[in-house]
């Protein structure tokens, strides 16, 4: 595991929680560009940008899901997103520390870009859809998406 004092380099990736409604079940792209919406209302607005987590900090990816409550982990799941990718499309990543590890913000995500330029950053949503749903990017699947066997 890699220290999160560590700088944030370019082969490195984040993880990103994901509610289920905003994926596209069988649409592609597999992820809806509301995936990386910054929360616009409400305590946990996201005006520093939204949440990511270094992967190679974490011991295990589900750590990101500590504090969801049990009855709504079924409702959740994780996607990969490359820092050269983020860096590609001229985004940012920043370091932040709290309760969670490897805890970092895309601050040009964050709500008062949003709300002043959203035409440009519902694009860079798009685009970040378009990349994790082109690759390999599904870490774990929300259990209520999952077809039962």
């Amino acid at each position: 595991m890699k220290p999160e004092t560590d700088p944030i380099s370019e082969d490195e990736w984040l993880l990103r929680r994901v509610h289920s409604t905003r994926y596209q079940k069988r649409d592609l792209p597999f992820l809806s560009p509301t995936a990386f919406e910054p929360r616009t209302t409400g305590d946990a607005s996201d005006v520093d940008g939204i949440s990511l987590y270094r992967e190679a900090c974490l011991s295990n990816p589900e750590d990101i899901l500590t504090g969801v409550p049990p009855e709504k982990l079924a409702a959740n799941g994780i996607v990969r997103v490359s820092v050269a990718k983020l860096r590609e499309l001229g985004l940012t990543v920043e370091p932040v520390r709290d309760d969670i590890v490897g805890h970092c913000v895309i601050p040009e995500l964050r709500v008062e870009t949003f709300k002043a330029k959203k035409a440009e950053v519902t694009k860079l949503m798009g685009q970040l859809a378009e990349a994790t749903s082109a690759q390999v990017a599904a870490v774990r699947i929300p259990p209520c998406l999952l077809d039962p066997a």
